[in-house]
């Protein structure tokens, strides 16, 4: 848990005073607690605290009671922590008030008491603190010693993001690229992975490598995915090196090993796997798998698959002769511009195979692939011409 240093934004060193004031000690003590400016030590952290405690001071209570709670400089005394982080609470230091949340929420020091632990979060929450609001958000999402509140648990929720919470930017994120959000968006989603990846969140490293990789946010970046699981994979996150073993494989290899997450397109990785079969590379040819692959990867909009599925079904390679089916499959490749597809359809138009002879549809085919050069289509829509004379 974070020790949540009141003076971390304070740049000026607490070992340059000569007199050594209440506030001294505190800011000293939170110096040998949090490691800036010397080096880490918890009696010289507890010895300086003590003092400001026993003056009175807000601060010095909460950071007395972090030592307590974590056994810096005194033996962990959850039951005298809690006591110290209510008393500075109740002096109105917010840090106190978030970790009075923790012990009531966790029963630490005390017994476990939600409705309280919520309104000690809302209280630190008021004052911008990341993982109060953050809290307040989770207890108003699953309605946790208050009435559940989707709409203000996501508020909450954002503050927590924007305030710098990695989980919480993590959440959000995840919110807007689901559009959960009001405001859901891609790339509010991409920010938002990108600010809790950058805490070294692997959570949202991985979910973010993952989503560069798919292409959610309108391009691939597979280098940026590469470091994320780096990253993430440094820190023990088996997930993460399992990624990058995939990364290395090809997209054919990608997706039979079952890893369509890491590729461009599930449809492209089972047209190239079809493509794999009909060559033989990689493995025996199998023309029967191969019009396989491309028929699943046709399905699903692949243009390439669409066209190659017709020239299996025209010919009869892998699967039984179809030119109904052939046209079906070449009909849908031309939709998506696909020239070969067009070309071909032209002319299964003007001699009538697999659909009715139609010249007009057959010179709606042959258009474009005559426009951009095509010696085929435009012969034959001379020829079309020369028989409409």
């Amino acid at each position: 848990m974070d020790l949540y240093d009141p003076f971390e934004m304070d740049d000026s060193s607490p070992f340059q005073e000569d007199v050594v004031d209440t506030r001294n000690h505190c800011k000293r003590g939170f110096a040998y607690l949090t490691s800036k400016w010397v080096k880490r030590d918890g009696d010289k952290a507890f010895q300086h605290l003590l003092i400001a405690a026993e003056a009175g001071d807000a601060i010095g209570e909460y950071g007395l009671g972090l030592c307590y709670s974590y056994a810096h400089g005194v033996e962990r005394n959850d039951k005298r922590a809690f006591e110290l982080f209510l008393r500075s609470a109740d002096r109105g230091c917010p840090q106190a008030q978030h970790w009075v949340g923790i012990c009531f929420n966790d029963g630490l020091g005390v017994g476990v008491d939600k409705r309280k632990a919520f309104e000690f979060f809302s209280l630190a929450a008021e004052h911008k603190i990341p993982d109060s609001e953050g809290a307040v958000a989770e207890f108003l999402s699953n309605g946790t010693g208050i009435a559940k509140d989707a709409e203000r648990a996501f508020q909450y929720l954002l503050r927590a993001a924007e305030h710098g919470n990695a989980r919480a930017q993590y959440s959000v994120a995840n919110a807007f690229l689901e559009q959960r959000a009001a405001e859901g968006n891609p790339k509010k989603a991409y920010d938002f992975f990108m600010k809790a990846a950058s805490q070294g969140l692997p959570a949202a490293q991985i979910r973010l490598a993952d989503l560069l990789l798919e292409g959610t946010f309108g391009f691939i970046d597979e280098t940026k995915a590469r470091e994320l699981y780096q990253s993430a994979g440094a820190k023990g996150n088996t997930v993460a090196t399992q990624r990058l073993k995939q990364l290395d494989q090809n997209p054919i290899q990608r997706f039979e090993t079952g890893t369509p997450n890491v590729l461009p397109s599930n449809k492209d990785a089972k047209f190239l796997l079809g493509c794999a079969y009909e060559k033989g590379k990689g493995r025996e040819c199998d023309l029967q798998k191969a019009a396989y692959w491309y028929a699943q990867a046709a399905e699903e909009g692949q243009v390439l698959a669409q066209f190659n599925l017709g020239l299996f079904y025209a010919k009869g390679k892998g699967v039984e002769k179809n030119l109904r089916l052939a046209a079906h499959w070449f009909s849908k490749a031309a939709a998506q511009g696909d020239v070969d597809a067009q070309r071909t359809l032209g002319f299964m138009y003007y001699f009538g195979d697999g659909v009715p002879p139609n010249l007009q549809k057959a010179k709606e085919h042959l258009a474009v692939p005559a426009r951009r050069g095509d010696p085929e289509a435009q012969r034959l829509l001379d020829r079309i011409a020369f028989d409409e004379e």
